[in-house]
């Protein structure tokens, strides 16, 4: 089964709208609206030092709804095949926790090619409605997190391993994970599960398969747009017009471009082109580990982990990547999880917000 991250035209406008800051109403949505939100996107220049956006890099800023106080920290690399310190953005609560076991923060995961501008909105929404602390990283090899090798889902749960230990989160984390950052969260609580209080999963399940060759695709254009030298996101655009007809994916994609000087410098992938071409295959698959000897057989290979947590899975009925052939590989890994789905495609927490927060919020209260 062939499987796209991206849904059209709906996904991208929501997520857009995510990256931007701001929550569209969905129930008229058209082409006309994506070109609006492209363009909205553009000119808030996420990846500017002068723009007014929340999450500008290294950068203490109070956000125009005055209630949130947001830090975004570039660390340096480590040391060759070890775990990386990640970027991330802190939100930090105003009021008391909504329950009174709510004392543990929240660690947020995107997706491949995404970054923690994605769940900016989202973040500080988690952190006001519960009270709680919410970190959004961005994970190795994407946003302004370090380039390193591997880029594996195991390499990733040893990051936020770290993340843990360098921000003297001694206790244990909610973890939430959508798509690529949902395998990484269900590997990390099967993997760490000591570390870990509750678990959500953004439609995503512990499964293998393929991902579109579209992502390789998408890869070669924006190194052609690289090598070309583009001055402006406007060049950059048309030449991605040849892989990609969608303006919403486009605008997606370009997010990943950084202009190195503001007078003569072209275009730069924040994104380390070569080490996920090579890890598209990577991560279309589930990290199982085999213990020592055992009498069944699966398809996956039998892996005898288990995250025993209380664990929720958030399914978009228009997507694949949660259907009811993967209900008996969710229940052997989680076997205490609950799986409720809702009208949406694969970006389920930017096009139904409001409902994406009701179930979390009553997820960890109740």
């Amino acid at each position: 089964m062939a499987a796209m991250l991206i849904n059209r035209p709906t996904g991208l406008l929501c997520f857009l709208s995510a990256t931007a800051g701001i929550t569209p109403s969905l129930s008229k949505v058209g082409r006309r609206d994506i070109f609006a939100m492209a363009n909205l996107l553009r000119s808030r220049n996420l990846h500017s030092n002068n723009s007014n956006h929340d999450y500008t890099i290294g950068r203490l800023q109070k956000p125009q709804c005055g209630r949130h106080y947001s830090t975004t920290t570039t660390p340096t690399t480590t040391n060759k095949d070890s775990a990386v310190s990640l970027t991330y953005t802190h939100i930090k609560p105003t009021k008391p926790p909504a329950a009174a076991k709510l004392l543990a923060p929240m660690i947020v995961m995107h997706g491949l090619f995404g970054s923690k501008q994605n769940w900016g909105a989202m973040s500080k929404a988690i952190s006001n409605s519960l009270g709680i602390e919410v970190y959004a990283v961005d994970l190795r090899n994407h946003g302004d997190s370090p380039h390193q090798h591997p880029h594996t889902y195991e390499a990733m749960s040893l990051d936020i391993e770290k993340f843990m230990n360098d921000h003297n989160i001694a206790g244990k984390a909610i973890i939430l994970g959508h798509s690529m950052g949902g395998k990484v969260a269900m590997n990390f609580a099967l993997t760490y599960p000591s570390k870990v209080h509750s678990l959500i999963v953004d439609d995503m399940s512990p499964v293998h398969y393929p991902l579109s060759g579209d992502f390789r695709a998408y890869t070669r254009a924006l190194k052609e747009i690289e090598k070309a030298g583009v001055k402006s996101q406007k060049e950059a655009d048309q030449m991605l017009q040849k892989y990609e007809k969608d303006l919403g994916i486009r605008q997606f994609l370009l997010t990943n471009m950084k202009k190195q000087s503001q007078q003569s410098g072209g275009y730069v992938c924040r994104v380390p082109l070569d080490i996920i071409d090579e890890s598209i295959e990577n991560m279309g698959k589930w990290p199982t580990v085999p213990p020592p000897s055992t009498n069944t057989s699966s398809s996956m290979g039998e892996d005898t982990r288990q995250y025993v947590g209380p664990t929720l899975f958030i399914s978009g009925a228009k997507s694949s990547y949660i259907q009811p052939k993967y209900y008996p590989d969710i229940e052997k890994y989680f076997p205490n999880s609950d799986i409720e789905t809702l009208d949406t495609g694969h970006w389920v927490h930017a096009e139904k917000p409001n409902e994406f927060l009701e179930l979390v919020k009553n997820f960890l209260t109740q």
